[in-house]
């Protein structure tokens, strides 16, 4: 019995110090990626609501972002229906892209309910939305595992991604 509860106890603590292993590649995967693209990290969004070419703010959740196009209409929703278009892509140099930008890419773009859906969704993409705030809104985010889609949270893999949303009350 002794070993039965020596064994549990040593896979707890070595799922332990996986994780913290992987919180620490995470962050070495971001920080390389951040020093690459020469960005600047903001620690409050512009008064003017303008980022310049590299600037992203850095969230309370983790999330890099920058609007690069603002959108216009009404502000979105609880419960919108918002159609999402991206560029998906790691964060090692020479990174492998998935491209989701045009109907040449795939013909239906993917389709998230504004803080409803979040469980399914990736986390990031709803804070993301929610400060691009209107129809044709254009940014960039980088997304800590944490806060992705399931695959990235299980196995705390950062992606950098390009977004454009469309939605319509």
């Amino acid at each position: 019995m002794c070993s039965v509860a020596f064994i549990s106890t040593s896979c707890n603590e070595e799922e332990g110090v996986r994780y913290a292993d992987q919180l620490k590649e995470q962050e070495k995967l971001i920080n390389e990626f951040i020093e690459r693209e020469e960005i600047v990290v903001l620690e409050n969004f512009p008064t003017d609501s303008v980022f310049q070419t590299n600037e992203y703010v850095l969230t309370e959740s983790g999330l890099y972002f920058q609007l690069t196009k603002n959108g216009e209409g009404e502000d979105v929703k609880f419960g919108d229906k918002v159609q999402v278009r991206y560029k998906q892509k790691t964060l090692e140099k020479g990174a492998i892209i998935e491209s989701f930008w045009t109907t040449q890419d795939d013909p239906r773009p993917r389709e998230v309910e504004y803080k409803v859906s979040m469980v399914s969704d990736c986390e990031a993409w709803h804070e993301a939305i929610g400060y691009m705030r209107k129809p044709g809104a254009e940014c960039k985010i980088i997304v800590p595992g944490s806060i992705g889609f399931s695959v990235a949270q299980a196995n705390l893999i950062p992606y950098y991604f390009e977004m454009k949303i469309k939605f319509h009350h």
